[in-house]
């Protein structure tokens, strides 16, 4: 960081000027790009006005005591993240910690999704098992309270977002044009709309509809109903019922051991 341009970093690599304020434990962080703004001095001078807004609001580089999201205090390798000056960047809880590779393991946590609290609580539980994880793995002595800490915040997380799976699938991001959830068009040559979701695993899922084949409105119809049908499907998985069939069906594949014939 240089001297004239406190908060300010220089990302050449990429081609940017990055802008990170930290004030007890909120991290304000935001990029700013040399083709976006069209020229490096041009993404320094939006950068800094940025930064100078910020410095309004929190103090100047030094900064001044702003109150706490929980007025807790505040724990290692938990801290809670937001940029005011980007609206598609949702405020998180971000849990750190070393793995047993040496390297730094996050994980974060949608104030959006969960509440401010909430993902608070799971960012410190993910953090105290995880540290437990690596205890384990290296071989070291864990004692018995630490086994049960550990189960305990398996089963919190695992509750928090089986409560909250439907969150992400039913809120539209701000970047969406399509005016459905879950709903894009992949530009030219190979236009075409696309549902995705994801599935009760958590897996990430799409299918595609081919505007050239089906036409501009109806593969969009199509992938809209797509889209619905699969979440019809995730609802009746989280109530506990039975789930509506998929709308396509898995191909039928020939058994391994089966002989192939050979290539002319």
């Amino acid at each position: 960081m240089s001297q004239n341009l406190p908060n300010i970093y220089r990302v050449e690599k990429t081609a940017l000027w990055l802008v990170e304020i930290a004030r007890q434990g909120v991290q304000f962080s935001k990029s700013f790009s040399d083709r976006t703004y069209g020229g490096k001095r041009k993404a320094l001078a939006a950068a800094r006005e940025y930064r100078d807004g910020l410095y309004k609001i929190h103090g100047g580089p030094h900064g001044r005591p702003i109150p706490s999201p929980t007025d807790k205090p505040r724990l290692k390798g938990v801290n809670r993240f937001e940029s005011p000056g980007d609206p598609s960047i949702v405020p998180y809880w971000k849990a750190t910690w070393m793995g047993t590779d040496g390297r730094q393991h996050n994980r974060k946590f949608s104030v959006l999704r969960y509440g401010n609290s909430l993902a608070r609580a799971l960012a410190i539980a993910e953090r105290q098992r995880q540290q437990i994880n690596v205890k384990i793995q290296l071989g070291e002595r864990v004692s018995a309270e630490e086994r049960r800490l550990a189960r305990a915040n398996d089963d919190t997380i695992e509750k928090a977002e089986t409560k909250t799976m439907l969150h992400r699938r039913t809120v539209r991001s701000v970047r969406n044009t399509s005016g459905a959830i879950g709903v894009s068009r992949l530009p030219e040559p190979n236009a075409r709309w696309v549902a995705s979701w994801t599935n009760e695993e958590g897996k990430w899922r799409q299918r595609m509809f081919s505007i050239r084949l089906y036409g501009e409105e109806k593969a969009k119809t199509m992938a809209i109903a797509e889209r619905k049908l699969q979440m019809a499907r995730l609802q009746e998985i989280v109530k506990g019922g039975t789930p509506v069939e998929p709308s396509r069906k898995k191909r039928n594949r020939k058994p391994s051991s089966a002989k192939k014939k050979p290539r002319r």
